[in-house]
């Protein structure tokens, strides 16, 4: 039998104390029990139009947190603010703290679906 991997998600629906929540698990690195999770091949993220993890001022921060997951590929975000003015943003820090990622798909309001590939 195949196992084809996991899919995790997780609903942000505010910004107060999520950066620092990343940040503890980012500065434990492998430590982390996020690292424990080793068949999340797919993360999707809720962002209920308010949470910009995606933003410049988070991004790199965030990829560095998704890269704790040892064999996540492809992440999906729902109801993230409008962030395609960001999307070299976006890529370069997704190539440089999570190399891993193949595939990004935002779903925004107000905005087309934004599919970024991330291999070179």
């Amino acid at each position: 039998m195949h196992d084809r991997g996991t899919d995790l998600g997780f609903f942000f629906d505010r910004k107060d104390g999520m950066e620092e929540w990343m940040r503890s698990h980012v500065d434990l690195g492998k430590k982390s029990a996020i690292h424990l999770f080793q068949q999340v091949l797919k993360m999707r993220l809720w962002c209920s139009h308010v949470v910009g993890v995606l933003d410049s001022g988070y991004v790199d921060l965030f990829m560095h947190w998704l890269n704790l997951f040892p064999q996540v590929t492809q992440l999906e975000v729902y109801d993230h603010p409008p962030c395609r003015k960001h999307s070299l943003w976006i890529l370069r820090s997704a190539r440089t703290y999570c190399p891993r990622l193949t595939k990004i798909v935002v779903h925004t309001l107000g905005e087309e679906t934004l599919t970024l590939d991330t291999v070179i």
